[in-house]
């Protein structure tokens, strides 16, 4: 499938995204490798003109190899954040 638009490569990646785990071999697997070639194609002949992307709205997982960010949404300069204790391991 060639992506033609914006709003098929949006919806492109969405079934990528879908998909990102899918067992290697099954007709998912191949499903996203054959979608993760048109995106790369598309962003290829077309990145000059792209859009910035939007940021991403999930929550970072829970990991202590993750930093925190750096501020809130209540908090937007960081100013009011208080390190966390760093517990041994």
């Amino acid at each position: 499938m060639a992506i033609r638009s914006d709003q098929e490569l949006e919806m492109a990646v969405r079934e990528y995204q879908k998909l990102r785990n899918a067992p290697e071999g099954s007709d998912s697997a191949a499903r996203r490798d054959n979608l993760n070639a048109d995106i790369q194609t598309y962003y290829h002949q077309n990145h000059q003109d792209l859009r910035p992307a939007k940021p991403c709205e999930q929550p970072l997982p829970n990991s202590r190899h993750v930093p925190a960010p750096p501020y809130t949404p209540a908090d937007p300069t960081g100013a009011r954040r208080r390190p966390k204790p760093v517990k041994p391991h």
